[in-house]
Formats: C-alpha cells, sequence, structure tokens
C-alpha cells in the first residue's frame, strides 16, 4: 500500500503529492498575480497532479475572497457578466533558440 508507506521523518508519498501540488498552486497564484499566464497554464500542462493543483487553488483563493468585502466581489462578478472574457495578451515570444 504506497499510501502508507513511510518516506523518511515520517511522511508518506501521499504527504509528499499533497504537498507539491499545494506548492504548485501556490506557485500557479503568483503566476496570475503577475499576468505570467503562459506559465500557469505550463504548469498545469506539467502537473502530476493538474486536479489537485486546481483544488488546492480554488481552496487558497476561496480563503482569499473571504478577506474581501462581499460588495466588492459582487460588483466584480456583475462587471464580468457584463464584459465577457479579456481579450487575449500580444501573441507570445517564441522560445529562445
Amino acid at each position: 500500500m504506497p499510501n502508507t508507506m513511510l518516506c523518511g521523518m515520517g511522511r508518506t508519498h501521499v504527504d509528499e503529492r499533497n504537498e507539491g501540488a499545494w506548492l504548485e498552486a501556490i506557485t500557479l497564484f503568483q503566476s496570475v498575480r503577475d499576468a505570467d499566464h503562459d506559465a500557469a497554464a505550463r504548469l498545469l500542462r506539467t502537473s502530476s497532479d493538474p486536479e489537485a493543483v486546481m483544488l488546492n487553488l480554488l481552496r487558497m483563493l476561496g480563503v482569499y475572497l473571504r478577506g474581501e468585502a462581499p460588495d466588492k466581489l459582487d460588483h466584480f462578478i456583475a462587471a464580468s457578466h457584463r464584459a465577457g472574457p479579456p481579450p487575449n495578451p500580444r501573441p507570445p515570444l517564441p522560445p529562445p533558440t
């Protein structure tokens, strides 16, 4: 049972995988904050558990949003419905050769 096998210092493989998904969610949050959507998308594409990363990101956002004024959030949601999705950013630069 790999879920219960200890992996040094009393930590399990599951603990390490959960911690990895949590750290990736933090990195994803930082990338979005910095408007680096390409990096965020790359992280999700290369993650070993993108579903866990997204769940952790949503949990993190929930905690963050609890600190915001409800009227501010309602205004943002209403404005988002009216405006629709933002335009795509300029095309990404080609990778360095």
